[in-house]
């Protein structure tokens, strides 16, 4: 009785308030129904019971079965113009973003490598959490040092050219 038990339950959560209890005893009804007819009268065992509910199926999409409309984030119908919309949002972010970069080198062109591998290592940590199946209580740490050697190197370049530049000054 416990596993039948369990089984409503998964069902009837996925459902609204209102409908859990007149389905969940529809439910128990059935499952007892289907148990009487393989068991003949008798008490089912484990197996049987067993057997039902594989044959009922998957909780989730028997609970979409009662519900009779399907749950979505995005419907059908606007999932044409959500697109279209996410299309031009990503679009404009990177026109935007390119403008600043171009502007930013136009003023200060040593301290765009600085801001670049300075938003490296976040961007790829949101490029991490993104993606399917990551795990996110994986340590970053190799990452972190990577970057962080990178940016000293780009620190040691930049002054290394400040010099330079400082020394040609002077030889003129």
């Amino acid at each position: 009785m416990e596993l039948i038990n369990r089984y409503i339950y998964a069902v009837t959560e996925r459902l609204p308030e209102a409908q859990r209890a007149d389905i969940a005893k529809e439910l128990r009804g059935l499952i007892e129904d289907m148990l009487e007819e393989r068991v003949g009268g008798g008490d089912p065992a484990k197996g049987d019971i067993e057997e039902v509910l594989l044959e009922l199926g998957d909780p989730v999409s028997f609970a979409d079965k009662y519900r009779g409309t399907k749950r979505y984030l995005i419907g059908p119908d606007l999932f044409t113009p959500y697109y279209t919309i996410l299309k031009i949002v990503l679009f404009a972010i990177a026109v935007a973003m390119s403008v600043v970069l171009v502007i930013e080198v136009i003023f200060e062109p040593t301290t765009v490598p600085t801001h670049i591998f300075s938003l490296l290592p976040r961007s790829l940590m949101l490029v991490r959490w993104l993606l399917p199946g990551s795990q996110p209580d994986l340590p970053l740490q190799n990452i972190r040092e990577l970057f962080q050697k990178i940016y000293r190197m780009n620190l040691m370049t930049g002054s290394l050219l400040s010099f330079r530049q400082f020394l040609n000054s002077k030889s003129k």
